[in-house]
């Protein structure tokens, strides 16, 4: 389903919450991460906090790279920020979403 037929389809609903929970989670992932490496990473990041010297071996789309305590913190901080700024882009956009009263408003509205 794309993204315009989604809009039509959320906009018949009373609680939109759902739709704007649901386009921030796209934005937030890419694509490129799920749950499960969610966990991981953040299990590797857990352990690289508890101990300097840790370094994992991390599978990439190319292939394992040695990631070091420090690169496994930096990485878990560039995530976390970019999730918060798409948890604070959902709450810009949520009273817009909310407010249109037409496909057309809802189409002006871009992430």
């Amino acid at each position: 389903m794309d993204v315009l037929t989604f809009y039509k389809l959320a906009k018949g609903f009373k609680h939109i919450n759902a739709f704007a929970a649901t386009v921030q989670s796209a934005h937030e992932t890419g694509n490129w991460t799920s749950y499960l490496w969610l966990n991981a990473f953040n299990g590797a990041a857990l352990k690289a906090m508890q101990d300097s010297e840790y370094s994992c071996r991390w599978k990439t789309e190319s292939g394992f790279v040695e990631l070091t305590a420090p690169q496994i913190l930096a990485i878990a901080d560039a995530v976390r920020a970019h999730v918060q700024s798409c948890f604070d882009r959902e709450a810009e956009l949520l009273p817009l979403i909310e407010a249109a009263e037409s496909q057309e408003e809802l189409d002006a509205i871009t992430w």
